[in-house]
């Protein structure tokens, strides 16, 4: 029994030194961040973000236009990724900015087409209450009674105050616009305040007249209005192309905006609010509203951060140069001091950063629908939700989702709930955004084969809806009395119809789907005890009753010299890719993101958590897997390396790397306790 009593001062001095280590290198890591990095170049999502931005409010920020911004400074939201049934794997990426939000219209899957970047009804939405989450499938709710002014103007009028006006009467062209709406949504009469009715847009579901005053800002020229280019050379500029369609009349209002009471025209369309201020400066009479932040508050319940500190005249600013981020260990560490400079390496224009630490042993990673990262604690018995509330790229909020629980190791988000894959079973538990404790756990997959040998349970869904689920061993290299052991097994989302997908995989911690394929794809850990470079670990593509070798067999259908099979190896299925023995490949991620450089878009990145029982040691790093034109691997290269040092000795091991809804790519490391955030930045 190891009690703390019982242990020697050495043995319990270990755990102290090792904390102590740890937090240097933390300590060292982040001191090591240039402060540019909060810039984060606006932190947008995706480069064809940044590109709609540069179009439309490029000219505000540089001063080379006198108007208001179309967006606004910058993006206000980390990069999240929404429920949407057309997107792929039934989501796509957004990022709220102050009056609107922008997505990935993956159905185009041409960056070059104007519609690639789309920005949704949200207007329609919170007038109507419904969110919609895919081409023709919402959620209901109640119209946003929010404000068009500030967030606690008791009086204003709001976008349910519209609800009960979308099919009133056009008015008639050149008639002056002297409807009033209160917050209750009365129509009433207010002064002629010069505004005229100027073009009745009859292809709208309800016919309305567009006001003079805004007629005139959608027909403007000059750096970027609606959407198109400079001067008489637009870029692409339909004349609702930012808007959308008219979704009511244009009305007179009170609001109460920076705290003094204003007189406003407003008009809903079905993307934007459009806003006439009579008082305001020349170019920025007309406005377009904060939809993207009325929006965000109707949807989640919290306020978007605060706009971006810009102003027009100051453009965005870029994130620093790039270089190797070095861990500086000093001498009086102690004994467990590296003997050797540890140093972080990624290839050039890229960075890596810690973007959470003090996780215990992290392990695998998962996306909420809301955009926060979800670590599992393996050693802890937890799962944590790590939140970037101020959009810099460091979490800056830890919260405990669940505790207690028994080596929890796979997460997936699937139907409303999270899935959490332990030792011996696969529980789900509704989830509610992570705001509070959730639960009860539903127990959807119980009594899986424990107490021996491999202990880790990976959990995938697939793009048939179905939950797949990774085994391991119960022994280095045995007959297994339980075929559900060095397996992957297929059940429905509620845990019934349990079937044996594939077999022979002695320890296949890492499962991912190929985006756009119904390719599954597994690294497998091979066995130990037959010298430094036998067998090879291996990354599989798993078909639907393939048996890939173990106990048997192992890489190219080389016989197991410790177990005999009497019909030999030829009906199994050899590895589509080798790695060095014992490099030991946990998770894999297929980079999915626009923020990488576009040769990266669709490669496999596998982290290698390192060896223990090999001289020298090998892993300890994270890699690249390239895929041809064929759509089959041509070879693995060093992407992060710097946890082994030439010493043999090792400070990091990397588990589970995982794209982010911002292009990054996020990686946990459960020797250290921290996952990390590595971003192109050139």
């Amino acid at each position: 029994m190891d009690t703390a009593s019982s242990r020697t001062p050495e043995a319990r001095r270990a755990p102290i030194a090792r904390t102590l280590l740890t937090t240097l290198l933390l300590a060292a890591l982040l001191w090591a961040v240039p402060p540019a990095r909060r810039a984060r170049a606006a932190g947008f999502a995706d480069p064809a973000f940044r590109d709609v931005w540069a179009r439309n409010d490029g000219p505000v920020a540089a001063g080379r236009a006198d108007r208001a911004w179309t967006w606004g400074p910058g993006p206000d939201s980390a990069p999240l990724a929404e429920e949407y049934g057309e997107g792929a794997s039934g989501r796509h990426l957004v990022q709220y900015f102050d009056k609107s939000r922008m997505e990935i219209n993956d159905s185009t899957g041409d960056r070059a087409q104007p519609w690639y970047v789309t920005q949704g009804l949200l207007v329609s939405e919170m007038i109507e209450g419904r969110v919609q989450t895919g081409a023709a499938s919402f959620e209901h709710r109640s119209p946003a009674g929010i404000p068009f002014g500030d967030a606690d103007d008791p009086d204003g009028a709001t976008y349910a105050s519209l609800a009960g006006l979308l099919s009133a009467p056009a008015g008639a062209v050149g008639a002056p616009v002297t409807a009033a709406i209160d917050r209750a949504g009365t129509v009433g009469a207010a002064p002629d305040g010069g505004v005229t009715c100027a073009a009745v847009v009859a292809q709208a579901a309800n016919p309305h007249c567009v006001a003079s005053v805004f007629w005139d800002y959608l027909n403007s020229r000059g750096p970027v209005y609606a959407g198109g280019g400079d001067g008489d050379a637009p870029l692409f500029d339909p004349l609702f192309y930012v808007t959308g369609l008219p979704l009511t009349e244009a009305y007179w209002a009170q609001a109460r905006v920076a705290g003094a009471q204003r007189t406003i025209l407003v008009q809903a369309f079905e993307r934007r609010i459009l806003t006439y201020t009579p008082a305001n400066p020349v170019g920025w009479r007309v406005e377009q509203g904060n939809v993207g932040r009325h929006y965000y508050r109707w949807r989640y319940g919290r306020e978007l951060p605060a706009p971006t500190a810009m102003q027009p005249g100051q453009p965005p600013a870029a994130s620093g140069p790039l270089g190797p981020q070095t861990l500086r260990v000093p001498e009086d560490a102690g004994a467990t001091a590296l003997a050797h400079e540890p140093t972080l390496n990624v290839p050039e224009g890229f960075r890596v950063e810690v973007y959470a630490a003090g996780l215990g042993g992290a392990r695998f990673l998962a996306w909420s629908p809301e955009g926060d990262l979800l670590v599992s604690d393996f050693s802890g018995g937890r799962v944590l939700l790590l939140r970037d509330r101020d959009n810099d790229g460091r979490a800056d909020e830890t919260v405990t989702v669940l505790s207690g629980l028994k080596g929890p190791h796979g997460l997936a988000f699937y139907g409303g709930y999270l899935y959490v894959a332990e030792e011996g079973q696969v529980a789900r538990y509704k989830w509610n955004g992570g705001a509070s404790a959730i639960g009860p756990a539903q127990t959807v997959v119980a009594n899986l084969p424990a107490g021996a040998g491999h202990s880790t349970r990976t959990i995938v869904f697939g793009p048939d809806g179905k939950l797949y689920l990774s085994i391991g061993s119960s022994c280095n290299v045995c007959e297994e009395t339980d075929a559900r052991r060095a397996a992957v097994l297929q059940y429905n989302p509620d845990g019934s119809n349990e079937r044996l997908f594939a077999s022979g995989l002695r320890n296949a911690v890492g499962l991912a789907w190929r985006p756009g394929t119904s390719e599954l794809w597994a690294s497998d850990n091979g066995r130990d005890n037959l010298g430094n470079e036998t067998p090879i670990d291996e990354l599989n593509l798993l078909a639907d009753g393939g048996n890939y070798g173990w106990p048997y067999c192992y890489g190219s259908r080389a016989a197991d010299p410790d177990v005999k099979r009497d019909d030999g190896c030829a009906s199994t299925t050899p590895p589509a890719l080798g790695f060095p023995a014992h490099s030991a490949p946990l998770g894999l991620a297929f980079y999915t993101g626009g923020a990488f450089p576009a040769e990266f878009k669709g490669d496999l990145f596998v982290a290698a958590h390192g060896s223990w029982n090999r001289q020298p040691p090998t892993g300890y790093k994270l890699v690249r897997v390239r895929f041809g034109a064929d759509g089959k691997p041509t070879g693995v290269e060093d992407f992060l390396t710097g946890w082994l040092g030439a010493d043999g000795k090792s400070w990091g091991r990397p588990v589970d790397p995982l794209t982010g809804p911002d292009g990054a790519l996020y990686l946990s490391d459960d020797a250290l306790g921290v996952v990390y955030r590595i971003a192109f930045t050139r």
